[in-house]
């Protein structure tokens, strides 16, 4: 009761915009006063509380605390908020899964993701969830399962990473030609001024196969490496950059100097990727 009592005083003085700042102690209370199925409104309240505490913790990199926000305020949300607000509870959600995976609770994580695959409605939200598979799979050293991973994941937006050697070398060839035709000549220096990336399902796409180029390479798939690598220089070309840029620029400098010899060439992409 007397947990009770002070949340509802610290709710009652604390305004909207105060709330990430008091989220911690009022969740504090709410959750140690026992089940709120009497008062419906708020368990509401507690839910909400809770998922701003999980996101507050989060952007401190305190993951566990995190974590146990998180799995506090969806335990509490009603279910059908995944319909009237869905945006919300799949990014709540999503919090939950990363934090899992950053908490090293790999068992737990691994749940998550199977009963996230059958709510997530939208490409954008897959494709993240897709990526924090990823990170969790490449910490347990489960590689070729990665790429598996993001093979799938890819395909959302239509990328597709053919399986056999002859398949990928051929696909290697056709990107390498779509980029000599995207450069047009120009030199290395032009990516310095390439327009910004606004597509965010692209950029999750990118930032998989940017991902999986270790994945690739561990695995002694040399042409995985390299059809990578070049498509996704090819998609910046087209489509524009952001924060990912030095790294696709670096990865392009490693398979080009592979791919041809041209080490001058490779080193002028190097130092653009410096200069991103």
């Amino acid at each position: 009761v007397l947990h009770r009592r002070i949340a509802l005083l610290l709710l009652e003085r604390t305004g909207e915009a105060q709330l990430p700042g008091a989220a911690f102690a009022i969740a504090r209370h709410l959750n140690a006063a026992g089940a709120l199925d009497d008062d419906p409104a708020l368990r509401a309240r507690c839910a909400e509380i809770n998922l701003i505490a999980a996101r507050q913790a989060r952007a401190a990199a305190a993951f566990a605390p995190a974590r146990d926000y998180a799995e506090t305020g969806l335990r509490l949300t009603d279910p059908g908020l995944w319909d009237t607000r869905y945006a919300d509870i799949a990014e709540a959600a999503l919090l939950l899964a990363e934090c899992r995976m950053l908490t090293q609770d790999h068992a737990a994580f691994d749940r998550e993701v199977e009963a996230l695959a059958a709510r997530l409605r939208d490409d954008e939200h897959r494709l993240q969830l897709a990526m924090l598979q990823l990170v969790s799979l490449d910490a347990r050293l489960l590689e070729t399962e990665a790429i598996e991973v993001g093979r799938r994941a890819l395909r959302l937006v239509g990328i597709e990473l053919p399986v056999t050697v002859e398949q990928q070398r051929k696909a290697v060839g056709a990107e390498f030609a779509e980029f000599q035709r995207l450069m047009a000549g120009r030199p290395a220096e032009a990516l310095l001024d390439l327009p910004p990336l606004h597509d965010r399902r692209l950029a999750a796409a990118m930032q998989i196969l940017f991902r999986l180029a270790p994945d690739a390479h561990n695995t002694l798939q040399p042409e995985l490496f390299a059809l990578m690598a070049l498509r996704n220089a090819n998609l910046m070309l087209q489509h524009g950059a952001d924060t990912l840029a030095p790294g696709i620029i670096v990865t392009l400098a490693l398979t080009l100097r592979g791919m041809t010899g041209d080490s001058v060439t490779a080193d002028a992409f190097a130092r653009t990727a410096i200069a991103l």
